[in-house]
């Protein structure tokens, strides 16, 4: 695969110009020119010279050595040309952000200087070629320029982070080292994504003087040719017309959209052979400026996915390009199997043009070194464990077995099917195209070894499936380690330097398997088995002393004792995990465990302040360990449970939509991450009061689902709950009862009598106690009960909130005496749990508090309204307003009507109309109450009204209440 443009040269060792890009940029022909340079042996501050690289329009380029760390490097000397020295001074400025940015795949700057009145930057040397060469060395197959173009776009998206914009992405700006690596280069026309005027400055650009530090690669290789396309005005244009984007040709503020736009030409040109606004210089630019993209006969075989996300890449507004290069890298990493099979019609359409050539090579090499994946399935995942599987579903007595193990078994083949294209690629990459080194083969086999050893785990378990595991099958294929991330980085193993010794590295690869099988022993709900099995690898890594491992099986056995119950332990493991793996330099080890902790001190210890305190050390964990998706996701995911507990809900919100947008670029719009940040989202908006939206968002969530699982998949259960719950807060009783019915006979077809379905009669056992059919409710709330019970670890805060509707439930039809244990109940739960400052626990309290205000009880009332103010008074949302509701209540039934005004005002206030509608009708209601004893009656009575319209149709037995004081005032 190459460019369709040429290259002269000028003889000896001078530049190397491309043809197109000179022609198009109007550089007169005297920009090729020769330069003596610095002899052999010279000095450049401390580094020693020991030879020129290459020479253009902004200075020349030296392999040196420096002694002070006995490295080569290369240094670049910038010509002074007249520039002055606040250019000079703007360039050394901008070479130290750019040494900041420390990414694999950013050619590393080291130093910084001035020589002899000239800039210098020392940088690192590596051998290889630049994208251009690798390209037209040899057909290349198209998932392999892929792959290698998405390496440079995470160079730039780190520079983007880093507040940097390339302006000359290009071929010969990327190279492609011989440690497979694949680095950014020449970031001479980088500018801060800053301010506008620095933003649009303009500098004579370095054109390809970097490329120069590719030297080093055998004589035989087109290595060290430069590219100078510099105008050396400073009035005009910087970067390579054939990839500049269209505010870049009309000198409009530049921004990263900007590089986006450069690598989707320069990603468009390596698949296709063509560029995508045509081959004619003006008419091309003409096309780029209206947007149009022009393609050629090549680009019909595009893969769909990958030509439509180029296209948005390539429009003409930076706006209505992708919001950031990585959601363009994200976008082109999620290809399913259609699009890899495109991908691969694609490679093989290009490869005619050097089909004859191809063919005598491949007779002189033998048989295709890289096949034998399929064979290494057997046992994993073959017809045979194929048929155990169908058979255990068949006899665990599920109804929907049938439909179960269809999709189960489309999911496994496809996983399948990745994990041999994985495998083979790997071994490609290698053996065949020599872009990896065996190292990296090692990393990603051992990684895809691990892949394989969980699929074996997981289809063992299946083929003896129960009626439980049977129902969560595609869950638990769903959580299966992603194949892609078995790249050959450091991450895909967990560790920056592999163990050198031969026999220890065979038993750590066989530690990280036994890891990922008790991994999947969790994800069955085995999870004792689980925890025993972490704690036995914990062990061992101990014993092995290599400390990615053991920080991987640390943090894992976090995870298990968390989903245990037990919260302390889990802190515990995951914090000794963290300190090892920051130790360790294990970057995405380190930012998981953070994560681990900031999810259980949010959930199972119910510390959400102290997660809180945590979020500027996550999110910068996340960014250092490369800003993964997977990563991303649950950070948001994670920050949006946090500001939930907290009541911040505005915050909850952004962070809920931006976990659904990674969501759906990285891992698909059905995927079940997407699914539960939906749900997550629906939650947040229906207790910020944007009823319509939680109701929309809840809705669709089961919608995605319905097509994964099918639409009587007990699966459903949760999402379907969600649905119900943002009914009621919509007001619709019925509706979200028949959602609640719905999914308990989803889940009671295929598992009766679980404790999982005590959260259903929780939720049907509240929704009648609104409709006032308490006897009903009563029934439904026992049962609920008596579920829990039944768990092996009951859950508290199911347990607790059971007993907090069976105290209102109670109370209505017995009296406040029969409701007390039950209100005791709750209190004893939370207290258990730890979960002190729950604001469901001050909710029950300060109800209570109410309660006993009215049959007369002023000091049992007192002390709840005094328990309940510490939880409930510093949150400023809807839960402080229920306590100043429950507190004007109770001022009204003990004749103190112009306190209760005051309270019942300030409720009203700080609801605004903004929350749910029922709470809103009872603080008005209230208020209309106090109003009414004060003598304002005119205004009482609209209170009242206000009440009555806000709660009518909402299905609530409150609603014949405020319809019937209204009705007997007004008479």
């Amino acid at each position: 695969m190459a460019f369709d443009s040429t290259s002269i040269e000028a003889g000896g060792d001078a530049t190397v110009v491309d043809v197109d890009e000179r022609r198009e940029s109007g550089a007169p022909r005297a920009a090729v020119r020769r330069d003596a340079g610095l002899a052999a042996g010279a000095a450049i501050a401390r580094y020693v010279v020991l030879g020129r690289l290459g020479t253009g329009g902004m200075g020349s380029v030296y392999k040196a050595y420096d002694p002070s760390l006995d490295r080569a490097v290369a240094v670049k000397v910038l010509a002074g040309g007249g520039r002055g020295e606040a250019q000079d001074e703007r360039m050394v400025r901008e070479a130290q952000a750019l040494a900041q940015v420390a990414h694999p795949n950013v050619i590393a700057v080291h130093d910084v200087g001035t020589f002899d009145g000239a800039v210098y930057l020392a940088m690192e040397f590596v051998p290889g070629l630049t994208l251009s060469e690798w390209l037209r060395a040899e057909p290349r197959r198209p998932d392999a320029i892929l792959r290698v173009l998405r390496q440079a776009g995470e160079g730039l998206a780190a520079a983007h982070r880093a507040g940097l914009v390339h302006r000359d992405f290009k071929g010969a700006n990327v190279i492609v080292g011989d440690d497979g690596r694949v680095r950014v280069l020449d970031f001479g026309l980088a500018r801060s994504a800053g301010p506008p005027e620095a933003r649009t400055s303009s500098t004579p650009p370095a054109g390809g003087l970097a490329a120069a530090a590719v030297a080093g690669a055998p004589a035989a290789r087109p290595s060290g040719r430069l590219v100078d396309v510099a105008l050396t005005r400073a009035d005009q244009l910087v970067g390579t017309p054939r990839y500049m984007a269209p505010e870049q040709h009309l000198g409009q503020p530049l921004s990263p959209a900007t590089d986006q736009f450069s690598f989707c030409v320069v990603l468009w040109e390596a698949l296709t052979g063509e560029h995508p606004f045509g081959a004619s210089g003006d008419a091309r630019l003409e096309q780029a400026l209206a947007g149009v993209v022009r393609p050629g006969p090549g680009a019909s075989r595009l893969p769909r996915g990958v030509r439509r996300a180029l296209e948005r890449g390539l429009r003409a507004e930076p706006g209505a390009r992708w919001p950031t290069m990585a959601a363009l890298l994200a976008e082109l990493r999620h290809r399913p199997g259609a699009r890899r099979r495109a991908l691969a019609a694609l490679g093989a359409a290009l490869a005619v043009a050097g089909a004859a050539a191809a063919g005598a090579a491949a007779r002189g090499r033998g048989p295709e070194p890289c096949t034998g994946g399929e064979a290494r399935l057997s046992g994993a995942w073959d017809e045979r464990t194929a048929a155990a599987v169908g058979a255990a579903f068949e006899r665990s007595g599920w109804p929907g077995w049938r439909d179960g193990f269809g999709r189960v078994r489309a999911a496994l083949d496809a996983y399948a099917g990745r994990w041999v294209a994985a495998q083979r690629d790997a071994c490609r990459a290698t053996r065949v195209t020599g872009v990896a080194s065996e190292e990296q083969l090692e990393r990603r086999m051992a990684c895809l070894d691990r892949r394989l050893a969980e699929v074996r785990t997981a289809t063992g378990l299946l083929a003896g499936a129960d009626r439980e595991l049977a129902t969560r099958a595609a869950e638990l294929v769903g959580s299966l380690g992603d194949v892609d991330a078995c790249d050959g980085s450091e991450a895909s193993v967990g560790g920056s330097v592999r163990p050198s010794d031969p026999a220890v590295r065979a038993e750590v690869d066989a530690l990280y398997g036994q890891i990922g099988r008790a991994a999947v022993l969790r994800e069955a709900g085995r999870v004792p088995d689980a925890r025993r099995a972490f704690e036995a690898s914990t062990a061992e890594a101990r014993r092995v002393g290599y400390a990615p491992l053991l920080a991987e099986s640390l943090l894992r056995l976090g995870e298990a004792r968390a989903r245990d119950g037990d919260g302390a332990g889990a802190l515990d493991a995951i914090d000794e995990g963290v300190g090892v793996a920051g130790r360790a330099a294990a970057d995405e080890l380190f930012a998981q465990g953070l994560l681990q902790r900031a999810e259980v001190l949010t959930g199972a210890a119910g510390r959400p302040r102290d997660a809180l305190e945590l979020q500027p050390v996550l999110a910068g964990a996340v960014e250092r360990a490369g800003a993964p998706p997977r990563l991303r996701y649950r950070l948001h995911l994670q920050l949006e449970r946090t500001y939930d507990e907290l009541g911040k809900y505005d915050d909850a919100l952004a962070h809920a939509r931006e976990a659904v947008q990674i969501a759906e670029r990285s891992f698909g719009p059905d995927a079940f991450a997407t699914a539960t940040a939906l749900r997550r989202l629906a939650s947040t908006e229906r207790l910020a009061g944007a009823k319509a939206e939680a109701r929309r968002h809840a809705a669709d969530a089961v919608a995605r689902l319905e097509r994964q699982l099918g639409p009587d998949h007990p699966g459903l259960y949760e999402a379907l709950l969600d649905a119900a719950s943002a009914d009621t807060s919509a007001g619709d009783l019925r509706v979200a009862e028949a959602t609640v019915r719905r999914a308990l006979a989803l889940y009671g077809a295929a598992l009766p009598e679980h404790p999982n379905l005590a959260n259903g009669y929780r939720r049907l056992g509240a929704n009648l106690h609104l409709q006032g059919r308490f006897a009903e409710a009563e029934e439904a709330l026992e049962r609920a009960a008596a579920l829990v019970r039944r768990a092996p670890t009951p859950d508290a805060m199911t347990l607790a909130d059971v007993y907090a509707w069976l105290g209102d439930t109670v109370k209505e039809l017995r009296g406040l005496e029969a409701a007390r244990p039950h209100y005791a109940e709750v209190r004893a739960q939370y207290r258990a749990s730890g979960r002190v400052d729950d604001p469901f626990l001050g909710e029950t309290l300060a109800l209570w508090g109410e309660a006993e205000c009215k049959a007369r009880h002023p000091a049992r009332a007192a002390a709840l309204f005094d328990e309940a103010r510490p939880i409930l008074a510093p949150r400023r949302d809807r839960w402080s307003v229920k306590l100043l509701v429950a507190e004007a209540e109770c001022l009204v039934a003990t004749r103190r009507a112009r306190a209760a005004v005051a309270l019942a005002s300030k409720a009203v206030a700080e609801l605004g109309g903004s929350y749910d509608p029922a709470d809103t009708a009872d603080a008005h209601f209230v208020l209309a109450r106090a109003l009414w004893a004060t003598g304002a009656r005119r205004r009482a009575l609209a209170e009242a009204g206000r009440a009555a319209a806000l709660i009518e149709g909402t299905g609530r037995k409150r609603a014949d209440e405020v319809r019937a004081w209204v009705a007997a005032r007004r008479r």
